[in-house]
Formats: structure tokens, sequence, C-alpha cells
């Protein structure tokens, strides 16, 4: 699983997840639906849900034509799961 941003830990809040597209900004924010004013996708986690954790999910709506999303995503709280790794992206130089 995948995640853009900071992680809500030992909170009651759920975080969305999404499959493991990679860190591609265009085919993260076309077919995850992840506008940039929600996140700059700079803060990239990867993690496994566990058999039997306690999840919602989905297919990842539009945000106008630009983001048509399409991908699945998954709710769960971050504190479930496991082997998580965070990698810092730098932002690409123009």
């Amino acid at each position: 699983m995948q995640r853009f941003g900071d992680l809500h830990l030992g909170s009651t809040r759920p975080d969305f997840w999404g499959l493991r597209i990679g860190i591609n900004k265009f085919i993260n924010r076309t077919f995850a639906a992840i506008l940039p004013a929600w996140n700059p996708l700079n803060k990239y986690n990867t993690g496994i849900i566990p058999k039997g954790t306690s999840i919602k999910f989905g297919i990842i709506g539009p945000q106008g034509l630009k983001y048509p999303g399409g991908s699945l995503q998954f709710i769960v709280k971050s504190d479930d799961v496991v082997n998580v790794k965070t990698k810092h992206l730098k932002p690409k130089c123009k």
C-alpha cells in the first residue's frame, strides 16, 4: 500500500491508503485524484495492511476532469499498517 503525506499515528482518525503505484506525480494526481492544494506529494509512505485488519475500501472518485481518479483506496488506521517505510521526495527543479 502507499500513502502520500503525514500518518495520523495514535489517532482515532483513519488515513486513506492506496494501491502501490509508485512516486510518479502525474500518475498519482491522475489516478489517485490528489489535488496539488491537498498534498505536494513530497512524503511517500509504503506499508502492508495485515490480514484480518478492519478496513473500508472503494474506488477513488474524480476531482474534476483533470483528476479522474479510478484507483482503489483503503481507509485504515495507520497504526494498523505494518512495515511502514517513509521516503522524503525532493522537488524537481524546473
